[in-house]
């Protein structure tokens, strides 16, 4: 079991598949025109079709930088409805072979092209402190489309519905108004210094994206991987199997020795390596290597993926030797009582290795 060395099966093939200088797009179009009514006042009438392409970034800004880009029609209202294209949207993570008896209410997620906020929606809980908490959105695509309305509303453009979001396909008509770009190299390194799961599931459904040519499929993203595994680094199929991107799941399995291979092909293809090895944490420096390696010969010197899930610690990724030479690695410790036990047995071993 690979816990989030996973993120590096996930990494690899998205640096293999698409361009470091690949964009997550989300478009805004619409349909529809400005008119004026009795008293001369202008409105829009029609419908915007925000369409997303699984970009994890998307915050309130986001939608406030879309919002001023809408307003700048000069419009007092909008007699229509903001559609959310989410046609590519596959079964919850729930449908993909997930032990949900071990994954928990704070790692779940659901994914859909139109993400937003991380998925989350903030609650004001009532109490001494009346600390902040907040909750799992089901549908952030609906989630995104209302909040859109309601920042639109806060700009003065009023609506002829109360509820005017809705689910649709952007039509074949529509004209794009609007892109919102975030680098790829953004999203890559939130994912593997800070481990981050939610977009590790976006980073692997843009595998297919460029290819999909509209069949775009969950299985089809991870086809890209297991291409690029027994392809690209040299494994067989029987060395790994893929169920997600994040490593939550307990049914994804890898072998240390396919872990290897794979660091090994990145490391000989120096336009991947050079994003890979910048996006990994530094023993001691950052990411979820912080805290550990502080001294010795291991520490600012190992890149690594961590990865911890119920019963598995893991490690992988390079390290620099004294007489220079790199050295990959990694090392799955699975079926241990404690997380921590393995982190130490691991320390010990980058530690050994770096002398």
């Amino acid at each position: 079991i690979p816990a989030s060395t996973q993120k590096l099966l996930v990494s690899i093939s998205a640096l293999t598949s698409l361009s470091p200088e690949y964009e997550f797009r989300t478009n805004v179009y619409s349909q529809g025109h400005i008119e004026e009514d009795s008293l001369q006042r202008k409105y829009f009438k029609g419908d915007f079709y925000i369409a997303g392409n699984f970009d994890p970034t998307l915050e309130y800004s986001d939608v406030r930088a879309i919002a001023m880009r809408m307003k700048e029609m000069n419009a007092d209202s909008i007699d229509g409805h903001i559609y959310v294209d989410v046609h590519q949207k596959d079964a919850l993570m729930r449908d993909h072979s997930y032990s949900w008896e071990r994954v928990t209410a704070e790692q779940e997620y659901f994914i859909t092209p139109l993400l937003f906020n991380n998925a989350r929606v903030s609650l004001d809980v009532p109490g001494v402190n009346s600390r902040q908490r907040s909750g799992r959105v089901r549908h952030p695509e609906l989630y995104f489309a209302t909040a859109l309305q309601r920042t639109l509303e806060g700009y003065g453009i009023r609506f002829s519905m109360q509820d005017a979001t809705g689910v649709s396909y952007v039509p074949e008509n529509a004209h794009r108004v609007y892109s919102h770009v975030t680098p790829f190299k953004k999203v890559l390194q939130e994912m593997m210094k800070s481990s981050n799961n939610f977009y590790a599931e976006s980073m692997l459904l843009q595998l297919c994206n460029e290819k999909a040519n509209g069949r775009w499929t969950y299985d089809a993203c991870k086809k890209t991987i297991e291409d690029v595994m027994v392809k690209r680094a040299g494994c067989t199929y029987s060395d790994f199997i893929v169920i997600d991107g994040s490593g939550l799941s307990h049914s994804n399995k890898v072998t240390a020795e396919a872990e290897v291979k794979l660091l090994k092909y990145a490391y000989d293809n120096k336009r991947i390596f050079n994003h890979l090895y910048n996006s990994l944490p530094i023993a001691g420096v950052d990411g979820t290597l912080k805290s550990r390696m502080h001294s010795g010969n291991a520490y600012a010197n190992v890149r690594a993926k961590t990865g911890t899930v119920n019963g598995v610690s893991t490690l992988a990724g390079y390290v620099t030797a004294s007489n220079g030479h790199t050295l990959i690695f990694s090392i799955l410790n699975n079926n241990i009582g404690a997380a921590a036990t393995g982190r130490a047995f691991q320390d010990k071993i980058c530690q050994e290795m770096a002398k």
